[in-house]
């Protein structure tokens, strides 16, 4: 009968503490879970250290995208005065040329000059002072231009029949066929004058001849009426 007693005593005592057990685990359980839901992780905030460098790092990106754009900018500046000079350049070549052509030469010094009257035409042809002087005869051709043909005795030479030694010839108002022979024109008032130079193969004083030459290309532009020569 005690047998007994102490059993059944002993069987509540382990009850008693599984019983415990539980309550304790149950216990943490529901801590953990507490914690749990009072605990969320937090972002970290950056430190003035870090922000500090990536406001380096913003400020140096800007200052490089600044500093390559300020060299497009200049390169392409550059680029477009080069191209605007050299267009300029190559667009006032062409005036230049054109005003060098079309602009008058110098009067001949009057002290180194001599002239020719041509009272038919009404004509003053300079020429140079060292030449030994010139005679002119007036003619017409097939066409009916009238012509004014410059000799120099001293010119005429032995090989060809007739020479008498022209050097130059002067056509009014020359004609499209006149002209293929013509080197040179000028205008006198409302009249064309052209000037039509033979070659030397007939003189017999070829640098003479081509001295009388020279100076008719020189003053032909000169040609000019005896109305408008200055009284000596």
């Amino acid at each position: 009968m005690g047998r007994y007693d102490r059993r059944k005593s002993g069987g509540r005592v382990n009850k008693g503490r599984r019983l415990a057990l539980v309550g304790v685990g149950v216990v943490v359980i529901a801590a953990a879970v507490v914690g749990g839901v009072l605990w969320k992780p937090q972002k970290s905030q950056p430190t003035a250290s870090s922000a500090s460098k990536n406001s380096s790092l913003a400020q140096a990106s800007a200052t490089d995208i600044s500093g390559s754009s300020d060299a497009i900018s200049s390169a392409s500046s550059s680029k477009k005065t080069a191209t605007a000079t050299q267009s300029n350049g190559q667009s006032d070549a062409p005036s230049t040329a054109l005003a060098s052509s079309t602009s008058q030469p110098t009067p001949p010094d009057p002290s180194t000059i001599k002239q020719l009257h041509i009272a038919q035409l009404g004509l003053v042809i300079d020429y140079a002072n060292t030449l030994p002087g010139m005679s002119y005869s007036i003619g017409k051709t097939t066409a009916g231009t009238t012509y004014v043909q410059l000799s120099n005795t001293q010119l005429i030479g032995d090989k060809c029949t007739d020479d008498d030694g022209v050097f130059a010839t002067i056509l009014k108002d020359p004609t499209v066929t006149d002209s293929v022979t013509v080197s040179m024109v000028t205008k006198v008032g409302d009249v064309t004058y052209g000037l039509a130079l033979p070659s030397g193969a007939c003189t017999g004083n070829l640098a003479l001849f081509n001295q009388y030459q020279a100076s008719m290309k020189q003053d032909f532009s000169f040609l000019r009426s005896v109305l408008n020569t200055p009284q000596a």
